[in-house]
C-alpha cells in the first residue's frame, strides 16, 4: 500500500487493511503453527493465538512489533470443559453496541423454570453415560450448562494444578461439541466430520447425543446420520429438549435398531427454548460456512414476567451470562416490581449499558492513542464524536421510557 493511500485511511483502516496482514504474514513466517492473529481493539494491540506445545512466543511477538511497529500478546487456543470439533476456534469477543432504539428482551418466568427442569433432566441423564455429545448452535447453551469446571481445587499448588488438569483432561474426553449437520462447510462436511468420530468411539462404550429442537425434525436427522453410520458405538441414546410453544405435542420415545446396535431418541417438551436461534443469548454466531463460531456479547435489556406482572428488570452487556445465571436461580414468583418504579427501573438498566460501552470506547480510544495507533487530531475527533453519539443515546432512552410507553409495552407483554 502506497503511502499515500495510507495517510487517506482512518485508523480502523489503516489496522485492517495494511497492518493486520502484515501481522499475520510475520507472525506464520516466524512460526508456521500460529493458529490465529487478530486486533485487539479494547488493547489496541495485537493478539496472537498459538499452541500450548509450541515454544515460540517470543519470536512470534517480536516479528509482529518489528512487521507493524504495533506490541503483540500471546495467548494458547480458548479453553473449555469440552472438546469443541470445529474448524475455527473463536477469536476475541465482539461487543455488539447498544442498539438506538432499547428493544427488550421479555422472558417468562414459566419458561425460565422449564428450561431450568429440562437441562437438569439432560444432565442427571449425563451422568450415566462415559461419552456425550451435541451439536452448536443448539446444543452449545446444554453443553455449557452440564460441563463445568472442576471445583474445590487449590490451583496455587503443584499438586492442584495436577488435579485440575486431569479433571478437565477428563472432562474432554467426555463432553463434546460437533459443528452443526446443516453448517454449510465442506471438505469436508460436518456429517462427515462427525461420521468419523463416531467411528473412533469404542463399540462397546455407551454415548449420549443432546440437542434442542423446534419441531423435533434435528433429533430426526441425528437419528438418521446414526442409522447410516455402520461403525458406531453400539447403544446410543439421543435426546432433545423440545419447543412446546412451537410443537405442543410430544412425539413417544422411539427404538431403531440394525446391524450395527440399536439407537433410542426421546424428547423432552419444554415451555420455549429462549435460546434457539438467538446469538445473542447463547454468546456466539455460527460462521457455518467455514464451520466456525463467533464469540459475541450482547447488550440488552431482559425483562421477567410472570402471569402479566413484572417481577425483574436487568440491564446487562453480556446478556448470554445474564440468562445462564438467571436459569440457575430464576427470579421469585412473589417478588413483583412496584408500578411506580418501573419506568425508573427500565431507564436505569439502559442507561447502565450506555456507561458501561461508553467508558469501554473512551478507554480503547485512548490506548490506541498511547499505542501511537491514532494522532492527537484524530484521536480528538474521535473522542467528541463517542461522547456526542452516547450523548444522544441517553436523551433517546429517556424518551423512550417515559411512563405511557413503559404501561403500553408491558400491556402488550401481559397479553403475549
Amino acid at each position: 500500500m502506497s503511502n499515500g493511500r495510507r495517510a487517506q485511511l482512518g485508523w480502523r483502516q489503516r489496522i485492517q487493511e495494511d497492518l493486520l496482514p502484515r501481522a499475520r504474514q510475520a507472525a506464520t513466517a516466524a512460526c508456521p503453527g500460529v493458529l490465529m492473529v487478530e486486533f485487539d481493539w479494547p488493547n489496541a494491540c495485537f493478539r496472537a493465538v498459538v499452541p500450548d506445545d509450541l515454544d515460540c512466543d517470543d519470536m512470534v511477538t517480536s516479528a509482529i512489533e518489528a512487521a507493524t511497529g504495533v506490541g503483540a500478546r500471546i495467548d494458547g487456543p480458548p479453553s473449555y470443559c469440552f472438546s469443541l470439533h470445529v474448524r475455527r476456534l473463536p477469536g476475541l469477543v465482539r461487543h455488539t453496541p447498544v442498539a438506538a432504539h432499547f428493544k427488550p428482551i421479555p422472558v417468562q418466568l414459566a419458561e425460565l423454570v422449564g428450561l431450568r427442569t429440562g437441562l437438569d433432566t439432560l444432565k442427571t441423564l449425563a451422568e450415566r453415560f462415559p461419552r456425550c455429545a451435541t451439536f452448536a448452535m443448539g446444543g452449545l447453551p446444554v453443553m455449557i450448562d452440564i460441563a463445568h469446571a472442576p471445583e474445590g481445587i487449590d490451583l496455587g499448588t503443584d499438586k492442584g494444578q495436577i488435579a485440575f488438569d486431569a479433571a478437565m483432561n477428563a472432562s474432554h474426553q467426555r463432553f463434546h461439541v460437533h459443528e452443526g449437520l446443516l453448517w454449510k462447510a465442506k471438505n469436508p462436511t460436518p456429517a462427515f466430520r462427525f461420521v468419523e468420530w463416531l467411528r473412533s468411539l469404542p463399540p462397546n462404550e455407551e454415548l449420549l447425543i443432546v440437542d434442542t429442537t423446534f419441531s423435533g425434525g434435528g433429533i430426526d436427522r441425528i437419528v438418521n446420520v446414526l442409522l447410516h453410520t455402520a461403525m458406531r458405538p453400539r447403544v446410543i441414546e439421543v435426546h432433545g429438549l423440545l419447543d412446546l410453544s412451537r410443537s405442543p405435542i410430544v412425539k413417544p420415545a422411539e427404538v431403531k435398531q440394525d446391524a450395527a446396535g440399536h439407537v433410542c431418541s426421546k424428547l423432552h417438551g419444554v415451555p420455549r427454548l429462549v435460546t434457539e436461534d438467538a446469538a445473542e443469548i447463547v454468546g456466539y454466531d455460527s460462521a457455518r460456512t467455514v464451520g466456525g463460531l463467533d464469540a459475541r456479547w450482547d447488550s440488552a435489556t431482559l425483562e421477567v414476567y410472570d402471569s402479566g406482572e413484572l417481577l425483574n428488570i436487568v440491564g446487562a452487556n453480556n446478556i448470554a451470562h445474564t440468562i445462564g445465571e438467571l436459569l440457575r436461580a430464576p427470579a421469585s414468583p412473589t417478588a413483583k416490581l412496584a408500578a411506580d418504579m418501573v419506568p425508573a427501573s427500565m431507564y436505569l438498566a439502559i442507561l447502565t449499558q450506555i456507561s458501561n460501552e461508553h467508558r469501554r470506547q473512551s478507554n480503547g480510544l485512548e490506548k490506541a492513542r498511547l499505542a501511537k495507533l491514532i494522532d492527537e487530531d484524530e484521536w480528538q475527533r474521535e473522542r467528541t464524536a463517542i461522547d456526542k453519539r452516547f450523548s444522544a443515546l441517553k436523551a433517546a432512552a429517556k424518551r423512550c421510557y417515559d411512563r405511557p410507553r413503559c404501561d403500553s409495552r408491558i400491556a402488550s407483554c401481559r397479553r403475549s
